[in-house]
């Protein structure tokens, strides 16, 4: 009797045993272990598009937009920003727009308005018209006030809401005044957390921030109307977020939301301040891990750590 070992697959599992996994009339409907490849909606596997080496170093925290692609190199006693820039015939030329920078720290970006706005927790500056710059100075203009008026600190983690820089310094998140990005209230714009923040990200109705322990959403597009709920009890990683449609993902509904690779799986974050975690049933990632990176292509879900 002839029978059928495999005819399409659904994806990893690692958490069940392997001699406990479905076995039907396709056959084996999720593997144990899956190396370079893709496993698309219909369940067919192809292999993963290889890579050429363009240029040689040690680079990090890549950022690509429409104002460019960049990327951190670590050099023998620093770090300089490269801005890559791709020629018609596919080479690439890298140049440092900024440098030194401190070695090894991971950098993290936000996008408004055709400017990159950049930080690695030592050093910031905004990229526009393929050049580093520093942050605008900020004056405030407003009502006469008590409060202390400051220039935003440099954090690890930034994002922008609604008109407010976000920028987390160790275990507190601060917001600018409002179309003010480089100005803060030192005495109110400024929430403190439980541990140190691994993970800020911006969607339309407020803000998902993790610490070492939990991830938390910030509820209100205005940060001074802030209320806090505990949303997962597990830490996402430090990585650049990007608003993606969940429709992509298999939910019902378009709404750009965050998506955040976490030390239990894929996250994804609702602008109603619902996270769902996409894998956590089947797929069991390493938890010591202090930064990762997530991307969609072609309908399939990168986490890398």
């Amino acid at each position: 009797m002839e029978q059928t070992l495999y005819s399409a697959g659904i994806g990893l599992n690692n958490k069940t045993a392997p001699h406990r996994l479905h076995f039907g009339k396709g056959g084996v409907s999720a593997f144990e272990e899956a190396t370079n490849v893709l496993i698309s909606r219909t369940g067919e596997v192809v292999s993963r598009r290889g890579s050429s080496i363009l240029e040689a170093g040690s680079f990090h925290s890549g950022w690509a937009c429409d104002n460019g692609f960049y990327a951190i190199q670590d050099r023998d006693e620093d770090s300089a920003l490269m801005n890559i820039i791709v020629n018609a015939d596919g080479s690439i030329d890298v140049v440092g727009i900024a440098s030194p920078l401190t070695k090894g720290a991971k950098c993290q970006y936000v996008d408004l308005a055709g400017k990159t706005y950049y930080t690695n927790g030592y050093e910031r500056g905004v990229i526009f018209g393929g050049l580093s710059y520093d942050w605008q100075e900020n004056d405030w203009t407003g009502p006469e006030t008590t409060s202390e008026m400051l220039a935003m600190p440099t954090g690890e983690h930034i994002d922008i809401l609604s008109g407010h820089m976000l920028v987390a310094v160790g275990d507190e998140l601060f917001h600018s005044e409002h179309g003010l990005l480089n100005l803060v209230d030192n005495m109110k714009n400024r929430v403190r957390f439980e541990s140190k923040i691994t993970m800020v990200c911006a969607v339309q109705s407020g803000a998902y921030v993790s610490d070492e322990k939990s991830i938390y959403f910030l509820s209100n597009p205005d940060p001074n109307q802030w209320t806090l709920k505990k949303v997962l009890g597990y830490p996402a990683y430090g990585l650049n977020q990007e608003l993606v449609d969940p429709s992509f993902l298999g939910l019902d509904t378009t709404q750009l939301s965050g998506l955040f690779a976490t030390s239990h799986g894929a996250v994804i974050g609702l602008p109603d301040g619902t996270a769902i975690n996409l894998i956590d049933k089947n797929v069991t990632l390493p938890t010591a891990c202090g930064n990762g990176a997530i991307i969609i292509v072609d309908e399939t879900t990168i986490l890398q750590s």
